[in-house]
């Protein structure tokens, strides 16, 4: 069974043959296309350029890793826009602000999503069907559609083809294992043609996996790092290596959770519809597990990823990935459960209408999935498999399959954790469409930013949104300034722990000598750990301060709070950051944070801890812009013992004065008392000269008494 599985994962390109990337590339350099080596098959060439290219995707083995050179990403696009010319040239081509479809027509489910173009260079999604056809079901290795298969996917394809037109949004349909690699593929394509008037484009493993990669970097802030991503479909599994932008090597194995699952039950399996029941099968189930080990060994992927220069971090994607995370969360939960239990530990109170887990991250550990697998394996029948905590009812029937691959893909690449991505095939098919047919698009790289900047503009007008850039400028200077003065510039920075350097031991001396008492010394330590992602998250929470005054001024804070909590709109964030950005929206004003707030108590004490220090100083930002005008240009912060000196410089007017800021310091000043509380200091707020650094202000300072011995 090994060497069928190890066949399965796909024959070895022929020595000769021409790569599809290779053309791509060729296309975008010279502008032309390289002549056609004759083949022994008679290939119609009536797209030109474009049809000899797809002929080449379509007989392109699709286990082989391929290795990108890296490039334009803009060229890529446009040159694989020229290729696929009539398949997208089909469509009209999307203006800015259009809707636009893309149609996922997967092995197990059908997925779409229909998302308006925006002038960031990003989309906003409009809506979301998926429906579980399983077309590749029951057919011995998804060699060939069956009719009742046919049947159901021409049912959604039309369902999905109403809701976009519904809409007035234009359709893009692409194809993968099922389709791609079924004997009857073109009777198929040429049947969705006649009764859905769809046009399907099959796509082959490695554009899928590419496609993959853009999706995901829509949702995950993974641009700038090696991102290794995986996604287990039902007949296939594509792996992608990426960085900035580049697919830097990908692949596409025939092994999928469907056919896996199958492989695990033998007989017993009843029905090709979602939701068939079975029962696994011990010796199968181990069976199976050694044959994909053994097929991922011979396909030496380790050895691919390793030569495009490894991964610094790894995501999942589509069904599987999110069905492990969300099961491993359960079991997360359990085992809290159980060890308060154990210990006695008496829960403090609680409205009951919060709980922790919605703070928690989608993303599981290996000891975490091996974990799971021994529990799903426990489990022997899909009907009492179906009432884990966590089980999707329409995935129990493949879960087995799916688990156990990605459990060997672990093994396989040495990965230790992965998140999930809520973005895949379909996403970079839009980013793609997009990238092709727009003029001057370029995709968004920083996507924590560009979505928070996204969400501003959604409820505040323009000038409030600069306002509240400038609040986030303000409050780094602040953070910044404190760090520096008390030595913690190079703790604050840190990217993870380790042993403390000088400006560590000089910062906890420091906090020794002039900060002591409960509960200073505590907030005081929150600010030694704080790194530079903290303070991220503060400038952003710094951005949307204000979107509550979309619903009312009363109470526009709470509002805040509601809008960053319930949108899905800020993508690259996880759960509990969205959290802390919401929190520190909420306390920018009016109350400030406390443990015993209810969604406070959610928190860990250490995130809590950073909550209150960075609520402190987004305070007096907020306050030190509190005309709107940015009025104050800027803030330094000098310190000496206890005793802390903020220096405000205004703005320089067109006439050479200084801007008034005197309604901003009387804002401040209401505000700083807070923010002596968390730091266990003394501060003064000053005026200074406009243009002055935070030294030269002081020096004219007149309660110069401040720094007296």
């Amino acid at each position: 069974m090994a060497h069928t599985l190890a066949a399965a994962a796909g024959p070895s390109r022929a020595r000769g043959a021409v790569s599809p990337h290779f053309v791509r590339r060729s296309i975008a350099r010279s502008g032309k296309a390289p002549a056609a080596t004759p083949s022994p098959q008679k290939v119609a060439l009536k797209g030109g350029v474009s049809a000899f290219a797809r002929h080449l995707e379509l007989m392109t083995a699709v286990s082989e890793p391929a290795v990108h050179e890296a490039g334009s990403p803009l060229e890529a696009l446009r040159a694989r826009a020229d290729l696929h010319g009539d398949a997208t040239a089909s469509a009209p081509q999307p203006e800015r602000g259009a809707l636009l479809a893309a149609m996922d027509i997967g092995t197990n489910s059908f997925h779409m999503v229909i998302v308006r173009c925006l002038e960031s260079g990003r989309f906003e999604v409009v809506d979301q069907l998926k429906e579980f056809v399983r077309l590749g079901g029951g057919t011995s290795g998804f060699r060939i559609i069956t009719e009742p298969g046919e049947q159901r996917a021409l049912a959604v394809i039309r369902r999905f083809q109403r809701a976009a037109a519904a809409k007035g949004a234009r359709m893009r349909a692409v194809a993968t294992s099922a389709v791609r690699e079924a004997h009857n593929r073109e009777p198929f394509v040429r049947r969705v043609a006649e009764v859905t008037g769809v046009d399907v484009e099959v796509i082959s493993g490695q554009e899928e996996a590419r496609l993959i990669y853009m999706g995901v970097l829509q949702a995950m802030p993974v641009h700038e790092r090696r991102a290794l991503c995986i996604d287990i479909g039902g007949g296939s599994t594509e792996v992608v290596l990426g960085h900035r932008g580049e697919a830097l090597a990908t692949t596409s194995l025939r092994l999928g959770h469907v056919g896996l699952t199958e492989r695990c039950v033998g007989e017993s399996v009843h029905g090709d519809e979602p939701g068939a029941s079975y029962a696994t099968d011990d010796l199968l189930v181990e069976e199976t597990r050694r044959a994909v080990a053994s097929a991922l060994a011979e396909t030496d992927l380790r050895q691919m990823v390793e030569a495009a220069g490894g991964y610094e971090v790894a995501v999942g994607s589509s069904g599987t990935a999110a069905t492990i995370a969300v099961m491993v969360n359960e079991m997360r939960r359990a085992d809290e459960t159980a060890a308060a239990a154990a210990a006695a530990v008496t829960p403090g109170p609680r409205s009951g209408r919060v709980n922790s887990a919605e703070l928690t991250d989608i993303a599981f550990t290996r000891p975490e999935l091996d974990a799971l697998c021994a529990r799903l394996l426990e489990v022997r029948t899909s009907e009492r498999r179906a009432k884990l905590p966590g089980m999707n009812p329409k995935r129990v029937d493949v879960i087995v399959g799916g688990a156990l691959l990605m459990r060997e893909l672990f093994c396989a690449l040495d990965i230790r954790a992965m998140r999930v991505s809520p973005y895949a095939l379909r996403e970079g098919v839009i980013v793609d469409w997009m990238g092709a047919v727009l003029i001057n698009y370029t995709p968004s790289c920083d996507i924590r930013r560009t979505s928070v900047l996204h969400l501003a503009k959604r409820f505040v007008p323009e000038s409030r949104l600069q306002s509240g850039v400038h609040v986030g400028r303000l409050a780094r200077a602040l953070a910044d300034g404190l760090t520096r003065s008390c030595g913690l510039d190079a703790v604050g920075d840190r990217k993870g722990g380790g042993k403390k350097g000088k400006a560590a031991k000089k910062a906890a001396a420091m906090r020794t000598d002039t900060m002591q008492g409960p509960p200073n010394a505590e907030m005081c330590e929150a600010l030694l750990a704080m790194r530079a992602a903290d303070w991220e998250l503060m400038e952003a929470a710094a951005v949307l301060h204000n979107v509550g005054l979309f619903v009312a001024h009363e109470g526009f804070h709470k509002h805040s709070w509601y809008i960053i909590k319930n949108n899905d709109h800020l993508m690259g964030y996880t759960p509990m950051e969205v959290e802390v950005i919401a929190l520190l929206a909420r306390y920018h004003r009016k109350k400030v944070p406390a443990r015993k707030h209810e969604r406070m108590r959610l928190l860990p004490p250490a995130v809590r801890n950073k909550v209150i220090v960075m609520a402190s100083l987004l305070r007096v930002a907020v306050a030190l812009e509190r005309c709107h005008t940015g009025a104050v240009e800027g803030v330094h912060v000098l310190q000496r013992g206890s005793s802390t000196l903020l220096v405000v410089t205004p703005r320089m007017e067109a006439d050479g004065t200084a801007a008034d800021v005197s309604l901003e310091l009387w804002a401040a000043r209401q505000e700083i008392s807070f923010m002596e509380r968390v730091l266990a200091c003394k501060c003064t707020i000053v005026e200074g000269s406009p243009g002055d650094s935070g030294e030269e202000a002081v020096r004219g300072y007149n309660g110069a008494s401040l720094f007296s011995a």
